[in-house]
């Protein structure tokens, strides 16, 4: 993904619109994530949670969350 981009970036922009097109087919097609930036999730635990799980996109959901 990282070569189509680069080879996207020209003046011409049918070769760039046709980079373009081919980095959303890889996209929808092969179900490729793309983070258009990187955080850092930082969670404070215990011993005492239960069922917590830190996901990859951030949400926290608690409603299986107890404190023991």
């Amino acid at each position: 993904m990282e070569q189509l981009i680069a080879e996207g970036r020209v003046p011409d922009a049918k070769v760039r619109q046709a980079k373009y097109e081919e980095l959303e087919r890889i996209v929808w097609d092969e179900d490729a994530e793309i983070w258009l930036y990187y955080t850092v999730a930082i969670y404070g635990v215990s011993d005492r949670l239960r069922n917590f799980e830190a996901r990859r996109d951030y949400y926290v959901l608690l409603s299986d969350v107890s404190i023991a």
